[in-house]
């Protein structure tokens, strides 16, 4: 934080994010946005590692405890475990 400079941007299919977290040892960032789920890597020059599409659109996201598994919290109040 001490640079405070942009290091990297992400565009979206409808210019809209819903929810961003990092993982516990921040070498992953999930992204979502509208239904599309991605997690890309910090390491990898932000490569996409994976990506999913959700049935409705994506409002919370998480990482687990093991940064194995994703949970996204849809606008359908249904939880959504990703592996």
């Amino acid at each position: 934080m001490r640079k405070l400079k942009e290091v990297c941007s992400f565009a979206s299919v409808d210019d809209t994010h819903n929810a961003v977290a990092f993982d516990a040892s921040g070498y992953f960032l999930c992204i979502g946005s509208g239904t599309q789920l991605t997690v890309r890597g910090v390491k990898q020059d932000w490569a996409v590692v994976k990506q999913w599409e959700t049935p409705k659109a994506i409002a919370s996201v998480a990482f687990g405890d093991d940064a194995k598994s994703v949970y996204a919290g849809c606008v359908d109040h249904n939880l959504r475990l990703f592996k």
